[in-house]
Parts: C-alpha cells; structure tokens; sequence
C-alpha cells in the first residue's frame, strides 16, 4: 500500500468511523490520545463507511425518504454527501456523511456546486 492509497482512519469498536485528512487538529489529537488511529487502503476505508451509512439509511434518502440501491446505476444509487465538504474542514465519517439520492445529493445539497465523485463510483 502506496502513501497515496493509504487512508489515515479512526477505528472505535472495531469499526472505521472516519477518515483523517490530516494530522492535526482536536479530533486527530483525541484520536492519537485514544489511540484509536490505523492506516488501511483509501478505497476499504470509504468503502466500511459507505457501507455503514447504508446501513443506518435501510434503503432511504436520508433527506426526503425515497428509496435508494445499495449500488447499480449512479441515477438509482444512494450517493454518499458529507455535509460539511471536505474542502470545509469536514470529514468523510459517520457523523458528517449522509445517504442521499441523486435528486436531494444533485439538485439540494450542492446547489449550484458540482460534487466530485471518485472515479469507481462513476464506473460502477
């Protein structure tokens, strides 16, 4: 695992809950105090997160309720939106991301913005 593939993540009851842009900052210090701080491979880190947000959403836009695929075509699919951007200081973590469909991640939470999706989630 390359610098450039590996994520910097939280781990707490052996469940990834946030991936670390940096290392700094109150949270990475409560993290290191905890020591709750691993590396793994960027593409399992959101892939655990993702998967645990599905979980939390059973199926739904966590906005305005319609029903999202856990994965298919990216029209059908729940997208993943942290709240806060990551450009903003915000995490891609459990707290600060949501399941949402294309209408409320396209049309409401970035408005006039354009979301940057990774490359897999645009292939799949």
């Amino acid at each position: 695992m390359n610098a450039r593939n590996a994520a910097r993540i939280e781990r707490i009851d052996g469940k990834i809950v946030r991936i670390f842009r940096s290392t700094h900052g109150d949270d990475w210090k409560r993290a290191m105090e905890a020591r709750t701080l691993e590396t793994c491979p960027k593409k399992d880190a959101v892939g655990a997160i993702r998967g645990q947000i599905w979980k939390r959403c059973h199926g739904r836009c966590e906005w305005c309720g319609k029903t999202v695929t856990e994965s298919g075509p990216l029209w059908k699919r729940g997208h993943m939106h942290e709240q806060v951007p990551k450009g903003n200081g915000g995490a891609v973590s459990l707290d600060n991301s949501v399941m949402l469909c294309e209408n409320c991640h396209l049309g409401v939470a970035h408005g006039n913005r354009i979301p940057m999706f990774s490359k897999s989630s645009v292939e799949e």
